[in-house]
């Protein structure tokens, strides 16, 4: 099943900006929040929203444990 679905629907790769977007949507959550949180500078998380800055392996890490999802969800670019 699961190699049909691989190839008859692929999936779209969803860039980091909107995933961040959604998930701090779905957590109902402010960037301020977030940065505190999962102590990544506001900064960083506004250029990754603004499509200016990647996210790096060190922060997806911070980003998935937050949001309990698996790291896999953001791009590793």
């Amino acid at each position: 099943m699961e190699s049909y679905e691989d190839a008859a629907v692929p999936m779209r790769v969803v860039d980091d900006a909107k995933m961040l977007r959604f998930l701090i949507e779905q957590r109902s959550i402010t960037q301020s929040e977030l940065a505190r949180q999962s102590r990544i500078a506001e900064s960083t998380l506004s250029e990754v929203q603004s499509g200016k800055r990647n996210l790096t392996r060190t922060q997806i890490g911070k980003l998935a444990r937050f949001f309990q999802v698996e790291p896999g969800v953001f791009s590793f670019e």
